[in-house]
């Protein structure tokens, strides 16, 4: 799921940005998914 916020920028204008919301079981799919030895560690 991806929902857009806006965040202020150093100008003082702002900027939309998309963000993206994960399950903690997703999140552990794509660390597993992951090659590193690193990823692998925290999952």
């Amino acid at each position: 799921m991806s929902v857009t916020t806006v965040t202020d920028m150093p100008n003082g204008g702002t900027k939309p940005i998309k963000d993206y919301l994960l399950t903690i079981d997703m999140a552990k799919e794509l660390c597993m998914r992951s090659k590193t030895g690193k990823a692998k560690k925290a999952c």
